[in-house]
C-alpha cells in the first residue's frame, strides 16, 4: 500500500516538476521574443531617422542653391521620410517606454533640421542642425544599448 502512495506521489511530483518546465519556456520564449521586437523597434526608427536626416539635407542644400525644381523634388522626398518615422516612432514608445524621452529627443532633433517650419531656425547652420540631429541619434542608440544590457537582452545580442 505505501509503495502505491510513493508511486503514485512521485509521479504527480514528476508531472508538476514537468508543467513547471513547460511554464518557464513558455515565459522565457515570450520574453526573448519581446527583447526581439525592442531591438527591432529601435533599430527601425533609428534607419527611418537617418532616411529623414538625408532627404533633409538634401532640402536644406536646394534651398540654399534656390533652385526651385529640386526644391519641389526634395521636398517631395522629405515629406515620404517624414511620413516614415511615424510608424517606428510610436512602436518604439510603446515597446521601449524607459527610452521616451531619447527616442522623442531623437525624432525633434530631425525634424528641427526642417528650416521652413520655423524661419528663426535659417539662420542656423545647417551642419550645425544635422550634427545635433545625429548626436541625439546617437544618444537614443548608447540608452538603449545600456538598457538593454541592463536587462540582459545586449548579453544575447553579443552572441
Amino acid at each position: 500500500m505505501w509503495q502505491t502512495i510513493l508511486t503514485i506521489l512521485g509521479t504527480l511530483a514528476g508531472a508538476s516538476l514537468g508543467i513547471f518546465g513547460i511554464v518557464l519556456k513558455a515565459r522565457a520564449d515570450r520574453r526573448a521574443t519581446a527583447e526581439t521586437v525592442a531591438v527591432e523597434a529601435i533599430a527601425d526608427l533609428v534607419s527611418a531617422l537617418g532616411d529623414h536626416r538625408t532627404a533633409m539635407w538634401d532640402l536644406e542644400a536646394a534651398r540654399s542653391r534656390k533652385n526651385e525644381d529640386e526644391i519641389t523634388t526634395t521636398l517631395a522626398a522629405s515629406l515620404v521620410t517624414r511620413s516614415a518615422m511615424s510608424r517606428p516612432h510610436v512602436i518604439a514608445k510603446l515597446r521601449v517606454p524607459a527610452l521616451a524621452a531619447q527616442i522623442d529627443a531623437a525624432v525633434r532633433a530631425t525634424y528641427d533640421m526642417d528650416s521652413a517650419v520655423d524661419p528663426a531656425r535659417a539662420a542656423i547652420d545647417p551642419v550645425v542642425r544635422k550634427d545635433a540631429a545625429k548626436a541625439a541619434e546617437l544618444e537614443l542608440i548608447e540608452a538603449a544599448g545600456e538598457r538593454f544590457v541592463a536587462t540582459g537582452i545586449g548579453l544575447a545580442l553579443k552572441g
